[in-house]
């Protein structure tokens, strides 16, 4: 009986230590990836539903306005200068 639970202790020590180990790899990943892109940058994102969201993206020094669906992204608007801002 105790060695089982000793066996128990050591599973969940490994698979908590996995999950540890692969969250760390996943933020090194991500902050790596984020240094080749940095011409595109989200801004904000708004949700509105589950598959519907509004951004702000900046792209070469400007700022557009996007409607996003499933299959679809919409221009709404092109935000130029500073005095041009969302309320």
């Amino acid at each position: 009986m105790g060695i089982l639970v000793v066996q128990i202790i050591l599973y969940i020590a490994l698979i908590a230590g996995m999950m540890f180990a692969l969250k760390k790899s996943m933020k090194y990943y991500q902050k790596k990836d984020n240094k080749f892109g940095k011409a595109i940058k989200i801004v904000e994102i708004a949700y509105i539903s589950k598959d519907r969201q509004l951004m702000i993206v900046e792209l070469q020094n400007k700022k557009y306005f996007l409607g996003v669906a499933n299959n679809s992204f919409t221009l709404i608007k092109e935000l130029d200068s500073e005095n041009d801002k969302l309320q």
